[in-house]
């Protein structure tokens, strides 16, 4: 499907597609690298939103339903295939609707309608200040006050995160307390600075507060990502671990600093932000040749999808998804298969993909055992690492504890 659609990918950009059903740019939320476009009801109320990164190419732009829980992501095509019943109101389609599966025919005809539209006007906004050229919003880090970590930012890894001090003395070179200084303030917040791996131009910063987390505005999230790293030396690293935050990260060197402490020559540490993009995983890859990846993401379905991109990157297929209530359908390496969504595991893709495994898997877990309600022993997991470690400091019964599963854990 791929190469038939490439040429209508490469000219149209998502912007536009969504512009066609009605979405508008939401001007408030930045105009950098990503801008947000969302449905409004000319009321100042926003329903369904969508953000869409590296926006000003085509060729390379992907997209992300703003709700958390949202299976609405990816590129052009994924887009209108998303939308299609949208498309096909527009356009006065007749067929099947379906969200399911590809609609191929559909699909064809809304690229053949968008190709034929030329796209020299800006972007409408609600408020129309926007402009295809416009860099206001653009990161820019002249726009920021670069700090060593404080003693107000290390309190809130301390106090609010349950880390050690002596964890946080170990990555602070790797942390800035950050205050935004273009609007004239001065409010820092715990900063962990984004680079491509090998490169040493800061590009974007994953921010940590109480009751805030986020990145800067038009900051780089396509191949941008916080590295840790204690050798100068990248083809001596021998294991790369992906967490979806920084602090998981250091939340999972705490919990296994009895093994990792020797190792901190030949491991690295990598947060991709919440979310994880082809483009991170090749970038890593390619910096860290020699290196294995474990990937330490979220035990939650989100993480599990994670784990399947990084290693469809490493074995470079393509890989089609769509979620049904029950089941995950996917078609890769040649295959077609459904797996339960409550069955959902890495080890269950590869197995029905019929592909070699090239990444480790690690879910946070405790690392003792508990005692069920039959008096058996049973292994505890939790959502992220830091969950698992506020678990470990925290009294028992004050904690709440996640009933989720485990979904895979290889040991390194």
């Amino acid at each position: 499907m791929g190469a038939m659609f490439d040429s209508y990918k490469l000219r149209i950009p998502i912007t536009r597609a969504a512009e066609y059903i009605g979405y508008v740019l939401r001007a408030d939320k930045g105009q950098g690298r990503s801008v947000t476009m969302g449905i409004h009801d000319g009321h100042g109320r926003w329903g369904d939103q969508i953000v869409i990164v590296n926006h000003r190419n085509p060729g390379t732009n992907y997209y992300f339903n703003r709700n958390e829980d949202s299976r609405d992501k990816g590129d052009l095509i994924s887009f209108i295939n998303n939308h299609m019943a949208d498309f096909r109101e527009v356009l006065g389609l007749t067929g099947n609707s379906s969200r399911g599966n590809y609609d191929m025919e559909g699909i064809k005809a809304v690229l053949e309608a968008l190709s034929g539209i030329q796209f020299s006007e800006p972007l409408k906004s609600v408020n129309g200040s926007f402009s295809a050229n416009r860099t206001d919003s653009e990161f820019r880090l002249s726009d920021y006050e670069i700090c060593p970590l404080n003693e107000k930012c290390r309190d809130f890894l301390i106090t609010g995160r349950k880390l050690s001090p002596s964890t946080v003395d170990l990555f602070s070179p790797f942390i800035n307390s950050v205050a935004y200084i273009a609007d004239g303030k001065r409010y820092y917040n715990t900063s962990f600075p984004y680079r491509v791996p090998g490169n040493t131009d800061i590009c974007n910063f994953e921010v940590r507060n109480y009751r805030y987390k986020g990145h800067s505005a038009g900051g780089n999230k396509v191949d941008a990502c916080w590295v840790v790293s204690f050798n100068r030396e990248p083809w001596n690293i021998e294991f790369v671990y992906l967490f979806e935050s920084a602090i998981d990260a250091m939340s999972f060197y705490e919990l296994n600093s009895s093994i990792l402490l020797s190792r901190l020559p030949h491991v690295a540490f990598v947060s991709t932000g919440g979310s994880v993009s082809r483009a991170q995983i090749s970038a890593i890859h390619n910096y860290f040749e020699m290196a294995r990846l474990v990937c330490c993401y979220d035990n939650d379905e989100s993480g599990v999808r994670y784990d399947i991109s990084t290693a469809c990157c490493l074995w470079n297929v393509t890989l089609q998804r769509s979620v049904r209530e029950d089941l995950v359908e996917f078609i890769c390496n040649g295959r077609k298969f459904a797996i339960p969504r409550d069955k959902l595991t890495f080890t269950a893709f590869k197995n029905a993909a019929g592909l070699r495994q090239n990444i480790l898997v690690k879910k946070p877990r405790f690392t003792d055992k508990s005692l069920d309600a039959d008096g058996l022993t049973e292994t505890v997991w939790f959502k992220d690492w830091n969950d698992c470690l506020k678990y470990r400091k925290t009294p028992k019964k004050e904690y709440i504890l996640y009933r989720g599963r485990g979904r895979d854990y290889n040991n390194v």
